[in-house]
């Protein structure tokens, strides 16, 4: 006899082997329940909570999308939408389509340096959303940008927002037109829009700093990785680059429940017994489910619409996955202030919403009454779901076009290049068993795409733990952040830095700074800022004396004047005429400093430069931005 998937959820509960086949049934629907019921979130960054779902729920509707804190309206009266003409395809010869990407120019804090080069340019790498929603809410790079005298560059991920190639009704009918977004087509997309920008601008010696969070913070240190002429340092926030498979260590599949079940934890602020009645809320669920009766009482129990009413097991179980997304999202979005970031702007959760939505299940004794446990759950999942207050029903079947077309867009790349297995047990973590099935999701993405997915591709081609050719690199974590889970929580070099944010949520140190930041935070942010003032003295100096509009312009850009190749050479002979002057005089005096040659002992050693004594070590090493947030 087939089981449910209410009673293998049952049955996995008492730690027998789930089969997953219902539940890949169940969560498609599932997704635009999430879709909707979410309030049509907005673009947050946050990798896959399932095999079935994507990362984050999307932006609706086209225009600057506002969320508190958010830029100001004259920081946003600086910025210009233009668009750059990209080769669809940047790897095949032969091929001439190109498309329109759509990028945002902010100049407001834009200068010279003293020495007359042009400005940095601050670049944010974006995500699988609209880009207004990274203009809005990048307050790292809008508040470090005046005192380094800043570009601001927002460019937009193709085939997302306003960068499709293609018409989402052509996508429908010809999903093969797909194959042109990835992350590696992206990249590219992002190198040539920097160097025709640049180009644009007289600026191509602006030494260029990437900033990206999720996603976006992967693809920031990808482009470090990948175009290194292109990008001098990135800035890489909650960046779950070691989610993939083919790297030793494996990445830690349960690590993101794990997190979320802490969030809802005595540890961080919520109730005692949240995470323990969060997981007897699950038995409560399945068991209603399977009785006469028991599905009507969940729909009512959960205020479901007329049209989302449970009418099989796996309905029930497409509930018990929206209600774990919610906890997944608020684990996410645990910032200390009162925010509208994870709701697009259609109403405010209030600070610490984990903490929150655990209020309803602080009673230890809940489990002692199924009914009234979820209830509690329910009210604990509308901190989320129902932020306005407004909703007198969840309908799990409706959701808005353009945010769908962005999570069937994300659901190709999961099924081609971004391959993140993840897992739930409900022992380490407060949830149900949920085994990663690579095998299922395969068939899921040969239905819905026609592709197979490469599971450890993006290790192949990005390298996975092994980032020592790398340089230049900072990688924060939220300590309240599901994915730090797969993210690099260590240093790795003297180059490639980890900051660890004890009480941040998803990016947060990328957020405007805020007087109810946590300490950890703001010393976060001037870690950053020293790491971003280092790269760009590095930059600046490496720099060759003349660019465009130097010296003699008939020598072209980059060319040293005559006169100046005069004085070069006349000061290189010197130099060699004095290092020769300086050899003779050691070799003459070898047998008197200190040894007997070989008859003696050692031979001499000339004390080598420890690096501190230089005013170049120390240049270095004086901020050039302020080290507190303003």
């Amino acid at each position: 006899m087939r089981l449910s998937s209410c009673e293998r959820a049952l049955t996995t509960l008492d730690a027998t082997p789930l089969s997953s086949s219902s539940a890949y049934r169940a969560m498609p629907r599932l997704l635009l329940a999430l879709l909707v019921l979410a309030l049509s979130a907005s673009a947050r960054s946050s990798p896959w909570v399932s095999s079935a779902r994507r990362w984050h729920t999307r932006p609706g509707g086209a225009g600057m999308l506002r969320a508190h804190p958010s830029a100001s309206e004259e920081q946003l009266r600086s910025c210009r939408e233009q668009w750059h003409t990209s080769a669809l395809d940047h790897f095949a010869f032969g091929h001439e389509e190109t498309f329109e990407l759509r990028y945002f120019l902010c100049d407001a804090h834009w200068r010279s340096t003293l020495d007359g080069r042009p400005g940095p340019v601050f670049f944010y790498a974006g995500n699988e959303a609209d880009v207004t929603l990274y203009v809005n809410h990048s307050g790292l790079m809008w508040e470090t940008a005046p005192a380094a005298g800043a570009l601001l560059l927002f460019a937009e991920h193709r085939y997302y927002g306003q960068s499709s190639p293609f018409p989402p009704e052509q996508l429908k009918l010809l999903p093969h037109l797909m194959q042109w977004l990835s992350s590696e087509q992206a990249l590219a997309d992002y190198a040539s829009l920097l160097s025709e920008v640049k180009a644009s601008l007289n600026a191509t010696d602006s030494p260029v700093i990437a900033f990206g969070g999720s996603y976006g913070g992967m693809l920031a240190a990808w482009m470090r990785i990948k175009y290194p002429a292109s990008v001098d340092g990135a800035i890489a926030a909650s960046a779950p680059i070691w989610a993939f498979e083919g790297s030793t260590p494996p990445p830690d599949q349960g690590g993101f429940a794990a997190i979320v079940t802490r969030d809802a934890s005595e540890a961080t602020g919520a109730a005692r017994a949240c995470a323990d009645n969060l997981r007897a809320a699950w038995r409560a669920l399945f068991s209603l489910a399977e009785t006469d009766g028991g599905l009507d009482a969940l729909s009512s129990t959960f205020r479901l619409c007329e049209g989302s009413a449970l009418s099989d097991a796996d309905d029930a179980m497409q509930l018990a996955y929206w209600l774990q997304s919610a906890f997944d999202y608020l684990a996410m979005g645990d910032f200390p202030y009162a925010s509208d970031y994870l709701t697009n702007g259609e109403g405010i959760l209030p600070p610490w919403p984990m903490r929150a939505a655990c209020s309803p299940l602080a009673d230890p004794s809940l489990p002692d009454r199924p009914a009234d446990l979820l209830s509690a759950l329910r009210d604990a999942a509308s901190v989320f779901y129902n932020v306005s207050g407004s909703r007198g029903c969840f309908d799990l079947e409706n959701v808005n076009e353009a945010t769908q077309l962005d999570d069937d867009y994300w659901g190709y790349q999961a099924c081609t290049e971004m391959v993140m297995p993840m897992s739930r047990d409900g022992v380490r973590d407060a949830f149900w068993p949920q085994p990663w099935d690579g095998d299922a999701f395969a068939l899921e993405c040969q239905a819905r795409w026609g592709v197979t997915p490469r599971p450890g591709w993006a290790t192949v081609s990005y390298g996975g733990r092994k980032l020592h050719a790398a340089s230049n690199i900072l990688f924060s974590n939220g300590g309240l952040d599901p994915w730090r889970a797969t993210g690099v929580t260590r240093p790795l070099s003297r180059t490639l830095i980890a900051v660890d944010i004890p009480e941040g949520a998803h990016h947060l140190d990328l957020m405007f700074s805020s007087a109810d930041d946590p300490p950890s935070v703001r010393a976060a942010r001037d870690t950053e800022r020293r790491e971003i003032s280092r790269w760009l003295r590095e930059a600046y100096r490496f720099q060759p004396p003349f660019g465009p509009g130097g010296g003699d312009e008939a020598d072209g850009v980059g060319r040293l004047p005559p006169r100046a190749s005069q004085l070069f050479l006349a000061a290189a002979a010197g130099a060699c005429v004095s290092a020769c002057v300086a050899a003779a005089v050691l070799l003459c005096a070898a047998p008197q400093l200190g040894g007997q040659g070989e008859e003696g002992g050692a031979s001499p050693q000339l004390p080598l430069s420890t690096g501190g004594g230089g005013a170049g070590e120390r240049d270095l090493q004086e901020p050039l931005l302020g080290e507190s947030d303003p």
